[in-house]
């Protein structure tokens, strides 16, 4: 269940663009903003024509979604064609592109999430899509085509105490490598350690730590394969 609360009121009037002093925007959870997604005659969403004004006072611009049924590609789309950086889970992703994740055994499809990408790139994302899920992280850069996949982490069952807040935990992860100008694999690689960090606690909030102790928490744990 969820209850919109502020984010129903929440406009392009509460941080209007050309006030903005940043290097990188990250705008959340398309799908539950309803004032940014509702439709837009010139740029097709509100939250597109925002975007379009915070490129050009030269910000780059990152986005997620949400899971939802609603019109998720009426509203999600055209925010893309203005968007730097699109950071989504393997469900969201495959919601654009209509390419299932994973076979009816249940086994992750690696390569449809590749197609998926860079179906989302075609629809206007500049510089990397980012797709995110259980097994392992996925980043296409949009310039090269080059695609990268780091496997997640080995956390040890008997130590996760909740996994609410994870995708949120790899974006962030995400986000800080991109600012910091890693490369790819280690920008999956940290974004791995995020999220296997935010599993240390019930909440979303908890288990975070420094960036310093993530780096020591991927160090211990070591990557494995996707199964």
């Amino acid at each position: 269940f969820h209850a919109r609360g502020a984010n129903a009121q929440f406009s392009p009037a509460d941080a209007p663009a050309q006030t903005l002093d940043c290097r990188l925007l990250h705008a959340g959870y398309l799908l539950l903003l309803d004032r940014f997604d509702a439709p837009d005659p010139e740029f097709g969403t509100v939250m597109a024509r925002w975007l379009h004004d915070v490129k050009a006072r030269g910000i780059k611009t990152s986005l997620d979604a949400v899971s939802s049924a609603a019109d998720y590609k009426g509203i999600v789309t055209p925010a893309l064609r203005y968007c730097d950086y699109f950071i989504v889970n393997e469900l969201e992703s495959s919601m654009l592109s209509g390419l299932p994740p994973y076979a009816p055994t249940g086994e992750l499809l690696p390569e449809n999430i590749e197609k998926t990408a860079r179906y989302i790139a075609q629809c206007g994302v500049s510089e990397k899509v980012v797709i995110h899920c259980k097994q392992a992280g996925f980043c296409l850069d949009c310039a090269t085509g080059k695609f990268t996949c780091v496997p997640s982490l080995p956390v040890p069952k008997e130590e996760i105490r909740g996994s609410v807040g994870a995708g949120d935990a790899f974006c962030a992860g995400t986000l800080f490598g991109i600012l910091h100008g890693f490369s790819d694999e280690k920008t999956l690689s940290f974004a791995a350690g995020a999220a296997a960090c935010s599993l240390f606690a019930e909440n979303s909030v908890d288990a975070m730590r420094p960036a310093n102790e993530i780096e020591a928490l991927i160090e211990r744990l070591g990557f494995t394969t996707i199964s």
